[in-house]
């Protein structure tokens, strides 16, 4: 009998010691209360960020993730949609905007597909997998000359030239030195950009040779910031968003260095570039310019102008719109 009760006491001071399972709050599910559109509102055009501000309640214990779904007429684009979801710098899923990498603001990036109306839905699901999800929300993408090729149509041969010129970066940049770099080639058509080191060495961006680096981590975006942070050879990869069926082929660019070109069934996918990072450091870090121009709504009462510039402000007794 003691050998009994001996047991029966150890078993229970064994499962006071187990993890126990975390359970959803079946009577209060995360739940979608509100969204509130960011940006500036359709049409956009390829490059262009879509963001959403996802105001949510319930959800125990917590939220794990708000994400999108896209959904077309075309499922052709709907998959070259799904293909640009993970471009970002570094590699991680822009579509999925958790509590710590945006507190409810989730965007995205607008590819380079055929014009016209597309859908987003949005998803939050907490610790749990317990979901609540919107209704498709409408967008459009314009009509721009670089489109892709559409059904019926021929693509050209060879493909339509496009430049980008990239010679503001020197040819042995020094150590301190700061780039801003183009978003859009000759033709507008949207460039993402990638910097890394020949030698791998921590891999945390403090340690790189150079680096790209963009005001908004979690999405990358067209453009962006190269950095060379120490002496060493910088690798720079430079990639257009011609589409899935390009009328345009990848961008003639214009270096101080020469340009590696990558191909895939003859055709040009991308083009990298590579810099001697000198010892010495810049006399001064800096950002060269290029001018680039963006576009504010501003309103007052019922009238509303829009406001492009390099800096843009809205006139006196008018807001921007948000």
């Amino acid at each position: 009998m003691k050998r009994f009760i001996s047991v029966f006491l150890i078993l229970i001071l064994i499962s006071f010691g187990l993890p126990t399972a975390t359970y959803g709050d079946n009577a209060n599910p995360p739940k979608i209360t509100n969204i509130i559109e960011l940006s500036k509102g359709s049409p956009y055009k390829p490059g262009d960020v879509v963001s959403y501000k996802v105001e949510h309640a319930g959800g125990n214990p917590g939220v794990a993730s708000i994400g999108t779904n896209f959904d077309t007429y075309d499922k052709t684009c709907e998959s070259w949609m799904s293909v640009l979801r993970p471009m970002s710098f570094p590699v991680i899923n822009p579509l999925i905007i958790n509590e710590y990498q945006g507190n409810g603001v989730i965007s995205f990036v607008i590819p380079n597909c055929y014009p016209g109306k597309y859908w987003v839905e949005i998803i939050i699901t907490d610790l749990t997998r317990l979901e609540d999800k919107t209704q498709r929300i409408p967008f459009e993408i314009m009509d721009v000359p670089f489109k892709p090729i559409p059904k019926g149509e021929m693509t050209p041969s060879p493909l339509l030239a496009d430049k980008l010129d990239l010679s503001i970066i020197p040819k042995s940049p020094k150590v301190g030195d700061v780039f801003q770099l183009p978003k859009y080639t000759h033709t507008g058509i949207p460039v993402y950009y990638s910097g890394k080191e020949t030698l791998e060495d921590g891999g945390t961006w403090a340690n790189r040779v150079c680096y790209v680096y963009e005001p908004y981590d979690w999405v990358r975006r067209p453009g962006g910031v190269i950095k060379f942070n120490k002496s060493g050879v910088c690798n720079l990869g430079v990639v257009s968003d011609t589409g899935i069926f390009p009328r345009f082929g990848q961008p003639l660019i214009t270096s101080t260095v020469s340009v590696k070109q990558y191909s895939n069934n003859k055709q040009v996918t991308s083009s990298g570039l590579t810099f001697n990072v000198g010892s010495l450091t810049g006399s001064k870090s800096k950002i060269d310019k290029i001018e680039t121009k963006t576009t504010i709504i501003c309103t007052n009462g019922k009238t509303t102008k829009k406001v492009s510039g390099t800096n843009p402000k809205c006139p006196k007794g008018y807001k921007v719109k948000v």
